[in-house]
């Protein structure tokens, strides 16, 4: 018996030693996740024309649901991750890249492809990694708008090289991106970096700057070879030192503006939780054009205000603003509703759930602008359902 009971604590005590190793040891993991927005306009109409229905966001890569599957490794100091994206049910879709800038200005989206981005990563220590891949780089981007979220460009934005970043004490991270697009020669680099930093104190604020210099062309499917360019400058900070209050401001210059892109805009946002469970924002973006055109001026302003109350799991809320219908583009962008300029107003309900999945039922209205670029007034229910995991 005693032979018995010295055999078990040996082996409980190699039991427990190896059980000690295993947790000291780095644990490699598969990851998968999964984010999803889909808008139902159960109903939308435009001055007296017929009401119709239909599916978004618009800003989807393939127009309608937009669908996030991401899956990836993290093993010890390096690791794999990788995005398919794709609209309603279009999972098989691969087409080719289109560098056309969204409606900010906020970088470039691919017209089709199911995988949208993905890297390999290895970390030299704390201080140096290497990222090569189809990036998607929002570290040193000017933080996004309270209410409507990002407003300008990243350092890569579903472009393929490698990024190296340097993070020499806490808080501060400084990048160099190198884009390489096929066509693109050696001789070029000076003209396809991009370069960011970003410094944090936590509680405090976060200060980010950012400069594009990509000039290199890709090809998109409809129409052929078409150029993207860069010299983009931006910068902006959100500081939460006076709580509750965040207070965000940002600033971006294009350098090569078109007729159709601005060429400097500013924001700001301003906002917190002042009365328990009461939540308010504010946005405000100006943008300045080069050229006026029959449907814009030299200069757009949009400016938005929110107030959402907690229920529990439950909070009903309101969206209210103005647009003066040169191009701003400010109002509607995180949950893609239409505004036609003017005056808009979105009261909504919510339910929120884990991992910030949602689902919101609202009704908007804008009046539409009168002057330079007439349009009719519009009326939308949108129903705007968010899950993630």
């Amino acid at each position: 018996m005693k032979k018995l009971l010295i055999v078990l604590l040996a082996l409980t005590v190699i039991g427990t030693f190896a059980v000690a190793q295993d947790e000291a040891a780095p644990k490699p993991v598969g990851t998968f996740t999964a984010w999803n927005q889909g808008n139902v306009y159960l109903y939308s109409q435009s001055g007296s024309s017929d009401a119709v229905v239909g599916w978004g966001p618009d800003w989807n890569n393939v127009t309608g649901i937009d669908q996030e599957w991401s899956f990836g490794y993290a093993g010890n100091n390096y690791g794999f991750s990788g995005t398919l994206e794709f609209g309603m049910d279009n999972f098989g879709n691969t087409g080719a890249f289109d560098p056309s800038p969204n409606a900010f200005g906020g970088g470039y989206k691919s017209s089709a492809p199911s995988i949208s981005w993905f890297n390999t990563y290895y970390k030299f220590g704390d201080m140096v990694e290497l990222q090569v891949g189809k990036l998607l780089v929002g570290d040193y981007r000017a933080p996004g708008a309270l209410i409507e979220g990002g407003l300008v460009t990243r350092m890569a934005s579903q472009e393929f090289g490698p990024l190296l970043q340097i993070k020499p004490i806490a808080g501060l991270s400084v990048g160099v991106f190198a884009n390489i697009a096929t066509g693109n020669k050696v001789a070029d680099y000076s003209k396809n970096l991009n370069f960011g930093a970003a410094y944090s104190m936590p509680d405090l604020f976060k200060a980010t700057v950012q400069y594009r210099t990509v000039t290199g062309s890709s090809t998109k499917a409809t129409t052929g070879v078409v150029s993207k360019s860069g010299n983009i400058f931006n910068a902006g900070a959100s500081i939460t030192a006076i709580k509750p209050v965040t207070i965000v401001v940002g600033f971006q210059n294009n350098a090569d503006a078109t007729i159709a892109t601005a060429k400097t805009f500013v924001y700001g946002s301003v906002g917190g939780k002042f009365i328990e469970n009461l939540t308010t924002n504010v946005d405000l973006l100006y943008k300045m054009y080069d050229t006026a055109t029959a449907t814009h001026d030299t200069t757009a302003l949009g400016v938005e205000a929110q107030a959402e109350y907690a229920l529990g799991q439950y909070a009903v809320g309101a969206r209210v603003g103005y647009d003066d219908g040169n191009g701003s583009g400010l109002i509607g962008n995180s949950d893609a509703i239409y505004s036609a300029g003017g005056v808009f107003v979105y009261p909504y309900v919510v339910a929120n759930f884990d991992n910030g999945s949602s689902v919101k039922l609202g009704l908007a209205y804008s009046t539409g602008k009168v002057g330079k670029s007439n349009s009719d007034p519009v009326i939308q229910i949108p129903l705007v359902y968010v899950w993630s995991f």
